[in-house]
């Protein structure tokens, strides 16, 4: 046992004193960033616990300087060993943080993304329904516009259609005005023939299928329309119409053949 605590004596010593020194000499020039270390401090608990159980444990047989040397090696070897990996942890902290910051970075960006990504969906959103109101609206004051127009087309036709009934008026009053003094000259002829008691002229000297016109007979009130079968008749007994209307207008009906 008082071998073992020997071995560990000398092994934190040299241990103890390694990092002392590596402090010492980074304090003196200075540098930044450098501490005794955790495992120099573990070096000197080791070294007050290994002596003071070398004073209390049992005398026993000293080691040799040669074994003596290669427990301290290898508690160096073993104290680089731990150093390496303390550092290895540090770097790798470092590197840890550097992600951790990177991922937040990332994280903040994606959130800005999202808000800008939302913020243009809305003003989308508005820009849709103003569009749907002002396609609304104008086609609104298209359809009134098509009404006004409907409705004034409406009042020019119905006005077409009473110009064109005042205009008939007047052609049917005309057609009778001129039945009625065809009709009087008719009178005022067979009167005129009755009192001279003459034959009249030409007897039946017309046949009224070679007429281009309305033919009618002043005493049997009779018109023949051109496409009719003709008759013969006394051209002086011949009244010319225009049209159908002007001849019914004057008392005169369509022959049956």
């Amino acid at each position: 046992m008082n071998n073992v605590f020997m071995i560990l004596v000398l092994a934190s010593f040299f241990a103890a004193l390694y990092f002392g020194v590596r402090f010492g000499i980074t304090k003196f020039q200075k540098q930044a960033g450098h501490h005794f270390g955790r495992n120099g401090l573990i070096s000197l608990g080791v070294l007050v616990i290994s002596a003071i159980g070398f004073g209390i444990s049992a005398p026993a047989t000293d080691l040799t300087p040669t074994q003596a040397t290669t427990k301290i090696r290898q508690a160096l070897k073993l104290d680089h060993t731990l150093d390496a990996k303390a550092e290895a942890a540090d770097k790798r902290r470092t590197k840890l943080s550097k992600q951790k910051r990177l991922l937040l970075a990332q994280v903040k960006k994606a959130e800005l993304a999202k808000t800008k990504a939302e913020d243009k969906r809305d003003a989308t959103s508005t820009s849709i329904v103003t569009a749907e109101y002002k396609q609304s609206e104008s086609e609104s004051r298209a359809s009134s516009s098509s009404y006004a127009a409907a409705s004034s087309r409406a009042e020019e036709s119905s006005r077409q259609a009473a110009s064109a009934s005042s205009q008939a008026a007047a052609a049917a009053s005309q057609a009778a005005v001129s039945s009625s003094q065809a009709a009087s000259r008719a009178a005022a002829a067979r009167a005129n023939t009755n009192t001279n008691h003459t034959a009249p002229v030409n007897n039946g000297d017309m046949n009224t299928g070679n007429s281009q016109k309305i033919v009618g007979n002043i005493n049997s009130h009779i018109y023949h329309v051109p496409g009719q079968a003709g008759y013969r008749m006394n051209s002086a007994n011949a009244v010319y119409f225009d049209t159908e209307q002007q001849a019914i207008a004057a008392g005169y009906r369509k022959s049956k053949r």
